[in-house]
């Protein structure tokens, strides 16, 4: 029996690994001998190197709520941080985080109405509502990447980004807007994009 750090422990499950990679492959199998412990002069990985991605239609799956939450899922990840350092970093986004709109009068924290000629793995259209964000308090001492709704143009989509960064408790760090109209100016881009910026700035 032996013993590493929490720290070296990936990288010792990358070498095997990296020293398949540079065999050549053959009609025989390959033999690849792989030492008991880390090499002294081993790089240590990034924090949260191991960390996950999900669909925003389906965090709510996920995560439960404060009421039911997923304590399995939390299991899975606290496991996952005792091995490795630290617990993995959740990104919460993906295609449907542009088909989001908020509406605070929702009865459910979240509605998704699939469209099946467009794609049968996600729905197209998603309302949420404030109890969405209950489910981020599931996953105790968990980081979270979130994404916003960058790609709704209309008054709906302008309302929701601002209502969902507060409800978020974050302000985006960067200004870029994801606008996909067609036949506009540079102008009116910019206008579209300089008012709500703005208010995330006003925004205690």
């Amino acid at each position: 029996m032996f013993i590493i750090s929490r720290g070296r422990l990936l990288t010792c499950l990358l070498v095997p690994t990296a020293l398949a990679t540079q065999t050549q492959v053959t009609d025989t199998p390959a033999i690849v001998n792989v030492e008991p412990a880390c090499p002294s002069n081993a790089g240590i990985p990034l924090e949260a190197y191991l960390s996950y991605s999900i669909e925003f239609s389906s965090f709510v799956d996920f995560a439960g709520n404060t009421s039911v939450p997923n304590t399995f899922g939390n299991n899975l990840l606290n496991n996952l941080g005792n091995l490795t350092g630290t617990k993995p970093y959740i990104r919460v986004g993906g295609n449907t985080q542009d088909y989001a709109i908020f509406n605070a009068s929702l009865e459910q924290a979240q509605v998704g109405i699939f469209v099946p000629s467009i794609s049968t793995d996600y729905p197209r259209y998603l309302t949420i509502r404030p109890q969405f964000y209950d489910s981020f308090n599931t996953w105790p001492d968990t980081k979270y990447i979130y994404r916003f709704n960058l790609a709704a143009n209309e008054t709906a989509g302008r309302h929701s980004l601002l209502a969902t960064a507060q409800l978020a408790d974050m302000k985006p760090s960067t200004r870029r807007e994801n606008l996909y109209a067609k036949c506009w100016r540079n102008t009116d881009y910019g206008q579209l994009a300089i008012g709500p910026c703005d208010r995330y700035k006003d925004t205690p």
